[in-house]
């Protein structure tokens, strides 16, 4: 009697073992959830096609508010807003810092805002931080004087094209960055267009 308790309640712990019904052996058979998981990979892609959407709108913006940095400077420069404004480029370098250095705060401010305890801060990016703001520093001063030596039509393309080129170059020489195949391919494309017009931007000026 016991085995056969025993056996009964093996049965009817297994799910998937078959049932007896008049006198008919029935398989019964696992429940699937096709449509919550084709709900649950369309909300996935869609929710992917947002973040794309989002990063490519960012990006853009980016793009816009870097192209347009020197803008303010050169108009109060040249007289744009009036006459009594300096005509020496320098002594708009430091109010360009301050903005930047403000609009930094506002989005820190909002990632922690946004993030919370997810936020990622960790205490050794502090000083490759300060040092990495030191060496932008000086590379922007210089920009600053390179608009004005050679113009906004060669400054801009070779200043905003070479740190990138170079980046690429210790990323995947170094760092070990750009592994897959098709990145490479990308960047090789990349390299393949900016290089000749940085050269060629450069022998214009000769």
């Amino acid at each position: 009697i016991k085995k056969v308790k025993s056996e009964a309640s093996t049965v009817a712990s297994c799910g998937d073992l078959p049932d007896i019904e008049d006198g008919q052996t029935t398989v019964q058979e696992p429940a699937t959830l096709k449509h919550g998981e084709r709900g649950a990979d369309a909300g996935s892609d869609r929710a992917n096609r947002m973040k794309a959407m989002l990063g490519f709108s960012m990006a853009i913006l980016a793009g816009v508010l870097f192209g347009s940095t020197f803008d303010l400077p050169m108009d109060l420069k040249n007289g744009v807003f009036g006459p009594d404004h300096s005509q020496h480029i320098m002594d708009y370098v430091f109010s360009h810092f301050i903005g930047i250095s403000v609009a930094a705060l506002v989005a820190l401010t909002v990632y922690i805002t946004v993030r919370g305890k997810k936020s990622h801060m960790p205490r050794q990016l502090i000083i490759p931080s300060l040092v990495s703001g030191v060496i932008w520093g000086i590379a922007q001063v210089a920009w600053f004087q390179a608009n004005i030596e050679v113009g906004f039509a060669i400054a801009f393309p070779i200043i905003g094209s070479l740190p990138g080129i170079i980046g690429l170059f210790i990323g995947c020489c170094c760092l070990g960055e750009v592994r897959a195949t098709r990145s490479r391919i990308f960047s090789l494309v990349g390299l393949l267009l900016r290089v000749p017009g940085v050269l060629l931007i450069a022998l214009s000026s000769v």
